[in-house]
């Protein structure tokens, strides 16, 4: 796991928070508190991208703003971790985008017991919960949060944006939309669901499926560094192949223009999932946007935290009274 295993931290405190979709559904999250006690600190409310959780890579960020005197909210979506929601590993944007706001909120509004400053609120997100933070950042009421951070974010699945080199195969879309349709039958009658994998190593259109075919065994391994012995809610490489008709419509640059808080970007321009030329043009977009861009790869950066965070911690701390 190299520089993503967990950190000694103390311990969290188990936050619920009602989900505002599904029948009674929570959200679970890990407040982290840094040391020294004193006046609430201010707040980073955290989640990681596509089909992860909060117990997958978020260490060393959060071990960063902490050491900062900042407290860390980390959260899982429902469906995953230790959060409520069946099928397990269910990818909804829109679900994902409603529990960030219901976080964000039940932050701001009980301060956790006053144990955090809930009028200074930063968003981050990296990669899928990159695009998240742009879009609740833009329908969040304007004032709720400080700044945002946004790190590789993805951006849109539309292939005309993205550029050739993202387009898959007909074949290969084909059946990944044929696999969406039939899990999602199957799903409304009740019956077993069909699993794909979210990253399998490209082996050509009729190759097994998966949401990220991955073009080298190096980028697979550094996604699976992230995987301990302890991980919450029974997480796999694989999610529910429905997951397909919830997110192609997805499209978070079309919110950029309408965040009002500033955001940072981190590019990363060796980037294989999200296109370095789509994040630079959010940030044309966002009225109050930084760029911090390093050369790396997708999964690369997050090894290599060390690269941006220090840069993180600047640009909030600029956001901050």
């Amino acid at each position: 796991a190299g520089g993503l295993a967990p950190p000694p931290l103390p311990p969290p405190r188990d936050v619920w928070v009602p989900a505002t979709h599904g029948a009674g559904l929570r959200i679970h999250a890990w407040l982290f508190l840094p040391p020294g006690g004193g006046a609430p600190p201010p707040v980073v409310v955290m989640a990681q991208g596509f089909a992860t959780q909060k117990d997958q890579g978020l260490w060393p960020y959060a071990t960063a703003f902490l050491s900062a005197g900042l407290a860390a909210v980390l959260f899982d979506y429902t469906h995953f971790g230790g959060s409520d929601g069946m099928p397990r590993n269910l990818v909804h944007p829109a679900h994902h985008v409603e529990d960030w706001k219901a976080v964000v909120q039940h932050v701001k509004d009980t301060a956790l017991d006053g144990a955090v400053d809930g009028s200074n609120i930063v968003l981050w997100g990296s990669s899928f919960s990159g695009g998240h933070v742009c879009v609740t950042g833009a329908e969040l009421p304007k004032g709720t949060v400080r700044c945002i951070i946004s790190q590789m974010p993805h951006m849109t699945f539309d292939f005309s944006r993205r550029g050739k080199d993202s387009q898959l195969p007909w074949v290969y879309a084909a059946r990944l939309g044929a696999a969406g349709l039939w899990d999602a039958l199957m799903g409304s009658l009740g019956l077993p669901t069909l699993y794909i994998a979210v990253l399998e190593l490209w082996q050509g259109a009729w190759g097994p499926l998966a949401f990220l075919p991955a073009p080298t065994n190096t980028m697979i391994d550094d996604y699976m560094s992230w995987v301990t012995d302890d991980i919450l809610g029974g997480w796999k490489n694989a999610v529910p192949a429905r997951c397909v008709l919830h997110i192609m419509s997805y499209e978070p640059i079309d919110f950029v223009s309408r965040v009002s808080a500033p955001i940072m970007f981190v590019n990363a321009l060796q980037d294989e999932v999200c296109p370095p030329a789509l994040v630079r043009m959010a940030a044309e977009q966002a009225p109050q946007s930084t760029v911090l861009e390093v050369d790396n790869t997708h999964f690369g950066t997050y090894l290599d935290h060390q690269r941006v965070t220090p840069a993180m911690l600047e640009f909030v701390r600029s956001h901050l009274p």
